[in-house]
């Protein structure tokens, strides 16, 4: 299922560049660092996603925690079925969280 939702990131990431004229780069990250997307543009935002948190959370906040302290000033969001909020990481970043509907529903949000 998480293959899914990265798919329906990707694809709402490359919509909304296209039929909002807006000018960032989309980048599939699947290296050493594990989080999912990097858009650069105005606003920098490094992207995980994830189907669920509870029993990830560690996995998935510290790949984003990880991303954080080797590049500085993205904004961090983790994506994910059903969860909401914030968390602020060991480092004092802050990650939101959002499902993925209101994602796809209101990008600009979260990318401007």
């Amino acid at each position: 299922m998480e293959r899914k939702m990265e798919n329906a990131v990707l694809i709402e990431l490359l919509r909304f560049r296209y039929y909002n004229s807006k000018s960032y780069d989309v980048y599939y990250s699947s290296g050493e660092i594990e989080v999912n997307f990097i858009v650069l543009g105005q606003v920098n935002v490094a992207i995980q996603v994830s189907y669920e948190l509870e029993g990830l959370r560690e996995r998935k906040l510290g790949a984003l925690e990880k991303f954080s302290e080797k590049f500085k000033g993205f904004n961090l969001l983790l994506l994910t079925l059903d969860n909401d909020g914030e968390h602020v990481l060991r480092n004092g970043k802050r990650v939101k969280v959002v499902p993925l509907w209101r994602f796809t529903l209101t990008p600009d949000r979260y990318l401007e």
